[in-house]
C-alpha cells in the first residue's frame, strides 16, 4: 500500500495513458530511498502485455561517465539498429558505441 502517493500515482498514470499509441519517455528524479522505483513499478504493472518498457537506473558512481545513463536504456535496443559491426554513421552513434574507435 502506497500510503499517502495518490497525486503522484495520478500523474505518472496520466503520462502512461495512452504512451502505447503514441509513445514517451519520463525521468523521475529525487533522493535515494523516497520510493520512485515502487511508484513505477505499481503503474507499469497495470499496463498491458503489450507495452513494451525500456528502463534504466541512473547510479551515483556513473555520475561522470558521459553517456552512461543513455547507454544503459538504449544498450537492450541495439540489436534492432542494424549491423553492429557498421562504422557509426552519427556522433550519437559514436556516443553509444562499446568501446572501440575514437570520440569526435
Amino acid at each position: 500500500m502506497l500510503v499517502g502517493r495518490t497525486g503522484e500515482l495520478e500523474r505518472l498514470r496520466e503520462f502512461v495513458d495512452g504512451t502505447a499509441e503514441r509513445g514517451g519517455s519520463l525521468i523521475v528524479r529525487g533522493p535515494a530511498g523516497i520510493g520512485k522505483t515502487t511508484l513505477i513499478d505499481r503503474v507499469l504493472s497495470t499496463l498491458g502485455p503489450d507495452v513494451e518498457i525500456v528502463r534504466s537506473s541512473g547510479i551515483p558512481s556513473e555520475v561522470r561517465v558521459p553517456f552512461a545513463g543513455l547507454s544503459e536504456l538504449l544498450a537492450p535496443l541495439l540489436g534492432r539498429c542494424g549491423d553492429p559491426t557498421a562504422p557509426p554513421r552519427d556522433p550519437h552513434e559514436k556516443a553509444l558505441a562499446n568501446g572501440g574507435g575514437r570520440g569526435g
